[in-house]
């Protein structure tokens, strides 16, 4: 459709920090979703690196960071759902 990839990207993060900081403040219930959009990061980063590894053949850094993040999002929702 003529939108890079990365806005998608920026949008995904952005609605991730703004979900983050709703249930830092209180919206508990926010967190579920936020578990969800992050869980959804998470899988799409998967597939970006089997592209990236076997179809492509080449690693882009900037991709490799993004998937570091989105991993890491990921961990922290789960281990907050853990620790309940």
């Amino acid at each position: 459709a003529g939108i890079p990839l990365a806005a998608f990207g920026a949008a995904a993060y952005f609605a991730a920090f703004s979900l983050a900081v709703l249930a830092a403040f209180g919206n508990r219930s926010v967190w579920t979703v936020f578990g969800v959009q992050v869980s959804l990061m998470a899988v799409f980063a998967i597939w970006l690196l089997y592209l990236q590894g076997f179809v492509i053949g080449a690693f882009c850094q900037f991709c490799l960071l993004s998937a570091a993040t989105s991993f890491t999002l990921f961990v922290i929702f789960v281990i907050s759902k853990l620790r309940k």
